[in-house]
């Protein structure tokens, strides 16, 4: 999320039109919550290992969490 007035819009596609000495104060990261599941968790490695099973021996349990590999 990025916060300006109405009329300084552009300033964060072209910083050097800002009158502010710092636009770092003026944007956030957010985390939303989507409310809804199961979560879906993307496993990517060369080939499956001991991390692996523990991931998905712990996470095949919950009804929640989808791990694809």
């Amino acid at each position: 999320m990025q916060v300006a007035a109405k009329d300084e819009l552009d300033q964060f596609t072209k910083p050097e039109t800002t009158v502010e000495a710092t636009l770092a104060n003026n944007t956030r990261t957010l985390v939303v919550d989507r409310g809804k599941g199961p979560y879906r968790i993307l496993y990517a490695s060369g080939r499956p290992n001991w991390e692996y099973k523990s991931c998905s021996a712990r996470w095949t349990r919950n009804d929640q969490v989808q791990l694809v590999a």
